[in-house]
């Protein structure tokens, strides 16, 4: 039409979505991480959104056309996660800094004797160990830390006590009973707060290179095999089929080396000093032996000189429970008097400070 000029006008709405990736850093803590886990997961999420758009339309000067526009958007979001476990228990086992029964991988110190129902001992280990009192009924009470560390504060876990054996000239007051043969008192630090009965947790901590912590003692010189009055630091290997990780009940199988467990013997110094033991000095006193339930000793024992029978375990004639398999189940890390020699009323004691895997 002449001399009209018609006009359009369109709005055009223009829609613009940009997609986000994230990266979280999650610290993974807990005994069941390793030092090289570092998973990456990736999550993809699909939105489609359908948004109701009305434009207007005007055609000058009397016509108005008003449609609905319905287009879609898809949208797609990915989020990155990546984990981190800049916590893996590694080094450091505990340093007692806080003076709290209660090491950094979760687990606790306690103590032991050969007041137990089947060795029927008289050592006595303080602070308390429960077969101790179990056989006096009493009421355990918590491991107490000791003061100062070896830096001068803080704490150590420490124990103190006497061995008896069944030839000691002279008798504990109030005990009318013979000791045990071979009488012994420890501690130990179990590596998770379950590891120990019923649940027998296991770690694997065969990626380190060995242990190494502070300690001092009575001092006692080791001068043999039999005749040493000095200290084993132990990796006890147990099953945990049957919950009796502990060995508190013999009539069940349990050590997979008869107790003839994989040690280093040393002798704790009367001042504090840094011992560093690597796995591989770790040795057997080869006296462990496999035998049966009837006989209430471990069916499934495997010893340096006797290959064992538990199924999974090397049968090997020349080390039945190798260390290599050993240290892949793990469950404390132990210390314990060795030999007979300094009995009651001599006493042992041991403190232990910073404790580390290397």
């Amino acid at each position: 039409m002449k001399g009209k000029l018609i006009s359009v006008l369109l709005i055009v709405l223009v829609l613009s979505w940009v997609g986000c990736k994230k990266t979280n850093t999650i610290t993974a803590a807990g005994p069941q991480g390793t030092a090289t886990d570092s998973p990456t997961i990736t999550m993809t999420k699909t939105v489609t959104l359908s948004p109701t758009i009305s434009p207007t339309f005007s055609v000058s000067p009397t016509f108005t056309n008003t449609s609905t526009i319905t287009p879609t958007f898809t949208i797609t979001q990915t989020f990155t996660i990546t984990m981190t476990p800049t916590n893996t228990p590694g080094a450091l086992i505990d340093d007692f800094a806080d003076c709290v029964n209660g090491n950094y991988w979760g687990g606790y110190w306690i103590t032991y004797d050969d007041n137990g129902p089947v060795n029927n001992g008289t050592s006595y280990v303080s602070p308390m160990s429960q077969t101790w009192a179990t056989r006096w009924g009493l009421t355990l009470p918590p491991f107490a830390m000791s003061t100062p560390g070896y830096t001068g504060s803080g704490c150590a876990a420490a124990v103190t006590g006497y061995v008896t054996t069944n030839t000691s000239a002279t008798k504990p007051p109030t005990e009318t009973a013979t000791g045990y043969q071979y009488g012994f008192i420890g501690m130990g630090t179990q590596l998770v707060f379950n590891a120990g009965e019923p649940t027998c947790y296991e770690t694997d901590i065969s990626r380190f290179t060995g242990v190494k912590f502070w300690a001092k003692g009575d001092g006692y010189p080791i001068s043999s095999v039999s005749g040493a009055s000095g200290w084993e630091f132990k990796v006890p290997f147990t099953t945990t089929a049957n919950g009796n990780c502990d060995e508190s009940d013999y009539t069940k199988p349990s050590s997979f080396t008869g107790s003839d467990e994989w040690n280093f013997v040393f002798s704790a110094p009367t001042t504090w000093t840094q011992i560093t033991i690597p796995f591989s000095t770790l040795t057997q006193f080869g006296w462990g032996a496999t035998a049966d339930v009837a006989g209430k000793r471990l069916w499934n024992g495997c010893t340096r000189t006797t290959p064992g029978n538990t199924p999974g375990l090397p049968a090997d004639a020349a080390s039945g429970c190798p260390i290599s398999v050993v240290l892949k189940h793990a469950k404390q890390l132990q210390f314990q008097s060795v030999g007979q020699v300094n009995v009651y009323p001599q006493t042992r004691n041991l403190w232990i400070g910073e404790i580390n895997f290397y």
